[in-house]
């Protein structure tokens, strides 16, 4: 066994910590027209792939917070009134004929439904609204 003393052992390079408003000054950089990530990094002294990280999450961060946010306007309920409808005869009970139509829009998607709606469907879409 070897024995070495507290000098000769070399401790690991601590992981260096950004500050955020450097990381997204840079980002910011990154974005401009022309702009060389790799170039904005060297003149940094941080690695290239450090940077694109970097641009990745905030890119990814402003998408997520832009799309909760449906053009700055919170989203809200409307009321619904369901109105019953006589049954025709030779239809079954319960199962309703009929030619309206459902839109929903939500920031840019629209979701249209023309004719019968079946409930369960109807609920299936709105669960998925929720998410």
């Amino acid at each position: 066994m070897r024995s070495e003393s507290k000098a000769q052992i070399r401790e690991r390079p601590r992981r260096r910590s950004y500050d955020p408003a450097f990381k997204r000054a840079l980002v910011a950089k990154t974005l401009e027209p022309g702009a060389s990530v790799a170039r904005i990094a060297r003149e940094h002294g941080i690695n290239a792939n450090q940077l694109f990280t970097w641009r990745r999450r905030q890119l990814l961060t402003e998408r997520s917070a832009s799309s909760d946010r449906q053009e700055g306007e919170p989203a809200a309920l409307v009321p619904v009134t369901v109105l019953a409808e006589e049954p025709t005869p030779g239809s079954a009970p319960g199962v309703t004929v009929g030619q309206g139509e459902i839109e929903i829009r939500l920031g840019k998607a629209q979701i249209r439904i023309r004719g019968a709606a079946d409930p369960a469907t109807l609920q299936l879409i709105l669960a998925s609204l929720r998410r």
